[in-house]
C-alpha cells in the first residue's frame, strides 16, 4: 500500500499457500475473474450450499448465474484457507441488512470478511476486524451523475462535486460512490443508511471519512484505500478499528 492506495497492476501478487493466517492487523485483498469456462462452472456450483443453488436458479440470463456460481464458489474456496473446513462445509448468517458473515467453528478466532463484484471481476477483503468493507464499479459514463450526488450524497459533498472539472467528474463520481459504499458495508448497513448522513474526501489521491454526525470522535479509526484492480474500475476498501501502530498490514492475492 502506498499513499492509501493499493495497487494490483503489475505486482506480483503472493503465491497461494493452502493455509493462511491472520494477524490483527492484516488485512488480505482477493482479485478473482469471474470469466471461467463453463465446465470449471458446473465443477464450482457443487460446493455451494442449497440456498445457494436456488438463489443462482433465481437469475434469469445464464452470465448472471454463472457469475454468482463462480463468485460464492471461490468465495468459499479462499475463506476455508483461513479454517479448518472444506469450502463445502462452510456456513454463513446474515444481519438484518443482509451483510453476510462467515459462522466460525469453536476455538477459532473470527475471520471477517467483505465481497464486491462488478462485471466479471470481484474482490474479496478478508481481515480481524468485524469493520470492514469493499466496493469495485467498473467506471462508465452516469448520464444523471448530478441528480444522484444531489440525492445521496451530504451537503459538503455536493459542494465538493461542483468544484470538480467537468472531464474529471466520470472517475470522481466512482471514487465518491464506492467510498460510500465500502464504509456501509463496513458498518454492516447497506443502503439501508442515509448516505448523505456522512462524509468521505473527493480527493482522488487522499481516500478518508471525514464527518460521521455524533460518531466524529471515531472518523480517526477509519482508513480508506483506493484499489487499482483493473483498467476501467474504480474500487475502495473501508476499514475501522486502526491498529495501534496506525497501519494496516496489506497483502494481494489474485485466484
Amino acid at each position: 500500500m502506498e499513499n492509501n492506495r493499493v495497487w494490483f497492476f503489475g505486482a506480483k501478487t503472493t503465491q497461494v499457500p493452502e493455509t493462511l493466517t491472520l494477524g490483527t492487523q492484516d488485512i488480505h485483498l482477493w482479485k478473482l475473474s469471474l470469466n471461467q469456462p463453463d465446465r470449471d462452472s458446473d465443477t464450482l456450483q457443487k460446493e455451494l450450499s442449497a440456498d445457494e443453488l436456488e438463489r443462482a436458479g433465481s437469475y434469469r440470463f445464464n452470465s448472471d448465474r454463472r457469475r454468482f456460481v463462480v463468485r460464492r464458489s471461490l468465495q468459499r474456496r479462499i475463506l476455508a484457507k483461513y479454517t479448518d473446513l472444506c469450502p463445502s462445509e462452510l456456513c454463513f448468517e446474515y444481519n438484518a441488512h443482509g451483510r453476510p458473515s462467515l459462522v466460525q467453528p469453536d476455538g477459532q478466532s473470527s475471520v471477517s470478511f467483505n465481497a464486491s463484484h462488478s462485471h466479471e471481476l470481484a474482490l474479496i477483503a478478508v481481515g480481524r476486524s468485524p469493520l470492514i468493507g469493499i466496493d469495485i464499479e467498473q467506471v462508465r459514463k452516469i448520464e444523471d451523475a448530478n441528480s444522484i450526488v444531489a440525492r445521496f450524497c451530504s451537503d459538503e459533498e455536493q459542494k465538493r462535486w461542483v468544484d470538480i472539472a467537468g472531464e474529471d467528474r466520470e472517475l470522481a463520481f466512482f471514487d465518491l460512490w464506492t467510498r460510500k459504499e465500502a464504509f456501509i458495508k463496513a458498518i454492516g448497513r447497506g443502503l439501508s443508511m442515509d448516505l448523505r448522513h456522512f462524509t468521505v474526501s473527493l480527493d482522488r489521491d487522499d481516500p478518508q471519512l471525514t464527518h460521521w454526525p455524533g460518531n466524529d470522535c471515531e472518523v480517526p479509526n477509519w482508513t480508506m484505500c483506493r484499489i487499482e484492480a483493473a483498467t476501467g474500475f474504480g474500487a475502495t476498501l473501508a476499514v475501522g478499528d486502526k491498529p495501534p501502530n496506525g497501519a494496516h498490514l496489506i497483502r494481494v492475492f489474485e485466484f
